[in-house]
C-alpha cells in the first residue's frame, strides 16, 4: 500500500512544495515494506507502520534510509533475568547472549523504553594485572559473515550511576577464527544522555560468523558503573543506520526495508525543469555505493539523471543515465557530514546544471534521457544508492532556472 500525507499545494506559479517540515505533498507515493525508527520531536525512538514516512527529530526532516538487516537475534534482551547485584548472583544475560562468567558483569534490572527493551548491566570489581569482561550480543554462529564483509556493531549506551575512573569500554566485533576487532575506547564519553556508538570492521580470512559485544577493559583500579543498553545491531555496510528491531516480544534477526518516496512526472517537467532542496548525511558514503539526494527516471536501470554523494566521501555530483551508459559530472560542492546544506539541479534539451551551497554550477552538456518520474533520496530502480539522510524541503520548479538563481537559491 502507498501512502501519503495531507495535500500542499503550490502557489500561483511558484513550485510543487514537494517535501517540507514534518509533511510530504499528497501527489508523492510513499512505500517502506516495514516499520521504521525515528525520534521523536523530543529525541525519543518512535516506531513507524509500514509505508508511512519517517520525520526524524526535532528539525521534522525526511528520513530515507536503503534496506538493512540487524543480525542480532534479540535486540529486545528477551529471557534475561535480573540478579540480586551481588557476585554470588550475577542474573542471567539475554538469550542468545552471554557474559563473561565469573567475572564483574551482573544483570540488575530490565525494562522496556519507547517500545524497545533494555538492559542495565553493572560493572564492578578490578583485575590484578588486567583483564577484559565481555558481553556478547549473540553466539558464535549466530550471525554469519563472510571474509571481507564490512559489518558495523553499535549500541545505545547511557550511565546511570557510578564511575569507570580507568581501563576502557570499547565495541568489539569477534570473528571466531581470525582476529578480532575493536572499535574507538568510549569510557570517556558514556554519559547521562543515551548515545548511540558504532564502528565498522571488515572481516578476517577464516571467519564464518561475527559476534558483536562490549568489551570492558579493566586494571587494579576498581569500576563500579551501571549502563543501560539497548538497539544493539549488527548490520552489513559501513556506517550504522536507524535501529532495526522485530515485532516486540519477537526474536530473530530483522529487516528494515527501504524508503521510497515517487512523484510521478508532469508532461511539461519530464523536458524542463529545477529541483533545489535541503539536505543532510550523517556520514561520508561508503566505498561500496553511492548516496542519491534525488534522481529522474523511466522507471527502468538504463535512463536517469540526478544528483548524489558520489561513494566514498562526501563530493556532490550530477550524474546521467542513457540509454545504459553513464556520465558523471564535475563535483559541485563538497559537505561536512553531519550538517545541513542547500543543492539544486536544472535540466532542459541542452543538458544537466548543478549547484552546491550557491557555489559554482556545474553541467552535462547533451541531450537527457526520456524520463516519467521523480525518486527522492534514490538513484535506481533497485534501491541500490539510497540517501541514507535527510530531506528538509524539496521544491520542484516547471521551468529550467537560470545559474544565477540556482545559486541564489541555494545560497546559506
Amino acid at each position: 500500500m502507498i501512502g501519503s500525507t495531507p495535500v500542499l499545494h503550490a502557489l500561483g506559479s511558484g513550485p510543487i512544495r514537494l517535501v517540507v517540515v514534518g509533511a510530504l505533498a499528497s501527489s508523492v507515493g510513499f512505500s517502506r515494506g516495514s516499520t521504521g525508527q525515528a525520534t521523536t520531536a523530543g529525541g525519543n525512538w518512535q516506531s513507524h507502520a509500514p509505508d508511512v514516512p519517517r520525520f526524524n527529530g526535532a528539525a521534522r526532516r525526511l528520513m530515507v534510509e536503503g534496506q538493512r538487516t540487524n543480525g542480532v537475534r534479540n535486540p529486545h534482551f528477551l529471557g534475561a533475568v535480573a540478579g540480586d547485584n551481588t557476585a554470588g548472583n550475577p542474573g542471567t544475560p539475554p538469550a542468545n547472549m552471554s557474559m563473561t562468567p565469573g567475572g564483574g558483569l551482573r544483570v540488575v534490572g530490565l525494562g522496556t523504553e519507547d517500545g524497545a527493551g533494555y538492559v542495565d548491566l553493572r560493572v564492578v570489581g578490578s583485575i590484578a594485572g588486567a583483564g577484559s569482561w565481555f558481553f556478547n550480543f549473540d553466539a558464535a554462529g549466530g550471525i554469519a559473515a563472510a571474509a571481507g564483509e564490512v559489518r558495523t556493531v553499535s549500541c545505545e549506551i547511557r550511565a546511570l550511576s557510578g564511575s569507570y575512573p580507568a581501563g576502557q569500554i570499547r565495541l568489539q566485533a569477534g570473528y571466531p577464527g581470525s582476529t578480532d576487532q575493536q572499535g574507538p575506547d568510549i569510557r570517556a564519553a558514556i554519559g547521562a544522555a543515551p548515545v548511540r556508538y558504532s564502528f565498522a570492521s571488515a572481516a578476517g580470512a577464516g571467519t564464518s560468523s561475527i559476534v558483536p559485544a562490549l568489551r570492558f577493559v579493566v586494571g587494579s583500579t576498581p569500576v563500579d558503573i551501571t549502563l543501560r543498553l539497548r538497539f544493539p545491531q549488527c548490520e552489513a555496510g559501513a556506517f550504522m543506520s536507524s535501529p532495526i528491531l522485530p515485532a516486540t516480544g519477537a526474536q530473530g534477526a530483522a529487516t528494515r526495508a527501504a524508503d521510497l518516496g515517487v512523484f510521478g512526472l508532469p508532461a511539461a517537467h519530464q523536458q524542463r525543469g529545477a529541483l533545489v532542496g535541503s539536505f543532510m548525511l550523517p556520514q561520508a558514503a561508503s566505498s561500496a555505493a553511492h548516496q542519491t539526494l534525488f534522481a529522474l527516471d523511466d522507471g527502468t536501470l538504463n535512463n536517469c539523471f540526478g544528483l548524489r554523494n558520489n561513494a566514498g566521501g562526501l563530493a556532490i555530483l550530477p550524474m546521467r543515465v542513457a540509454s545504459g551508459a553513464e556520465t558523471v559530472g564535475t563535483t559541485v560542492g563538497t559537505i561536512a557530514a553531519g550538517s545541513v546544506f542547500r543543492a539544486a539541479m536544472a535540466w532542459d534539451s541542452s543538458g544537466i546544471a548543478a549547484c552546491v551551497n550557491g557555489g559554482a554550477v556545474q553541467t552535462i552538456s547533451g541531450a537527457n534521457p526520456a524520463v516519467t518520474r521523480l525518486l527522492l533520496g534514490q538513484g535506481r530502480l533497485d534501491l541500490a544508492s539510497a540517501l541514507f539522510g535527510e530531506i528538509w524541503w524539496l521544491d520542484l520548479h516547471a521551468t529550467r532556472l537560470p545559474d544565477a538563481t540556482l545559486q541564489t537559491l541555494t545560497n546559506l
